[in-house]
């Protein structure tokens, strides 16, 4: 993505044994940092899903917002990062639990591994640790867990996830966006 160039929607595909999805972003630039707007949706453990969310991020990468929202049952996820490493909720709570953690992940896109790789750049070329807040929507629960992320190569990063035992090889476009999740997702627009 040019960074003159303002918008870029994208496309991932999930067919799995439990999960089957399509989520269709968009990614902003914007004066303060970038925007992301989604919607996923498809079937995960035989039921429908339709969940919207959104991601407001600075310009060094780091998340300032997200929520979430299931639009067919209502579930609803609002956390604010005061960028020292806190994390609230909607009613300016802080969540204790999750007192260290920079980075987000989504259980259900892929979005969310551009956030480390952009922020972290070539310091990826070293195995690093980062501490991130796991959001599981098949339950709607978050917490704070540990991932490491390693540059291959220019348009190629390892991502391992501790906490859930499970690694992968993720092949990015120029810009940093996963092109494929082995086993997970498929991007399926733009194919390049």
């Amino acid at each position: 993505m040019d960074t003159n160039q303002q918008e870029k929607i994208l496309i991932w595909k999930r067919d799995d044994e439990s999960t089957q999805t399509i989520e269709v972003l968009k990614f902003n630039n914007t004066k303060a940092g970038f925007q992301i707007k989604s919607l996923v949706s498809g079937i995960l453990n035989n039921r429908p899903i339709l969940i919207e969310y959104h991601i407001i991020i600075d310009q060094k990468w780091k998340v300032k917002e997200i929520s979430l929202i299931s639009l067919l049952t209502k579930d609803k996820l609002v956390l604010k990062s005061g960028l020292n490493e806190r994390w609230y909720d909607e009613k300016n709570n802080e969540i204790a639990e999750l007192k260290g953690c920079i980075d987000i992940d989504i259980s259900l896109s892929p979005i969310t591994n551009t956030l480390p790789i952009k922020r972290l750049g070539d310091s990826l070329i070293k195995r690093t640790k980062i501490t991130v807040l796991y959001i599981n929507l098949t339950n709607w629960k978050h917490e704070k867990v540990e991932q490491y992320y390693t540059k291959i190569s220019n348009n190629l990063y390892k991502y391992e996830g501790v906490f859930r035992n499970f690694e992968a090889d993720l092949p990015v476009d120029n810009f940093g966006f996963v092109m494929t999740y082995p086993t997970l997702f498929k991007r399926v627009f733009p194919m390049s």
